[in-house]
């Protein structure tokens, strides 16, 4: 089995634990949503990383679609940031911070389409926590390989906001399942 570090992995764990309903089965807003949550949930148990990458690939262009029909959909914005977390966790080191970031914008872009949205709360609060949960050498390099927007928005009072604000929100969600968190 390949030992990842834990600087390689904060921002996909963060999405992992952002997708209340596909771990609970509930789907977010219309069949094309319930569709998006499904193939999330069935990459979540997914033991083969090919077919995991190809369902959340999938998951990724139908919320993509389902943004250019309706570009303020927050659920469409939220699944988009999940899938980008959830595909950072096998990514090489520079794809990983690419997608990271993008899972942060467009986590943002959910809140700012829908500011009472639990689901991008929760990710915007788990990637502030894992970034700033970073050891000052991680944080060295990851600035060097262009974390550095990253790096410098990640606060601990952001996390604990968003963190509270997704519980409120949402206070049905389990919190994070993961050993360690």
């Amino acid at each position: 089995m390949r030992v990842v570090p834990m600087w390689l992995w904060v921002v996909p764990i963060i999405a992992f634990v952002a997708v209340p309903a596909a771990l609970t089965g509930q789907p977010l807003g219309g069949p094309e949503a319930g569709e998006i949550d499904s193939l999330v949930a069935a990459a979540l148990v997914q033991s083969e990383e090919e077919e995991r990458e190809a369902l959340l690939r999938q998951a990724d262009s139908l919320a993509e679609l389902r943004i250019m029909a309706h570009p303020a959909d927050a659920d469409a914005l939220y699944w988009t940031a999940v899938t980008a977390g959830l595909l950072a966790e096998t990514a090489g080191t520079r794809e990983k911070i690419r997608l990271g970031t993008r899972s942060m914008e467009f986590a943002e872009a959910a809140l700012a389409a829908d500011s009472t949205h639990g689901g991008a709360h929760h990710v915007l609060g788990r990637i502030h926590a894992g970034v700033k949960r970073l050891g000052w050498f991680t944080r060295l390099i990851g600035g060097r390989l262009g974390m550095g927007p990253l790096l410098e928005a990640a606060s601990w009072g952001d996390a604990e906001f968003h963190l509270r604000r997704a519980r409120t929100l949402e206070p049905e969600t389990p919190p994070s399942s993961l050993p360690g968190y």
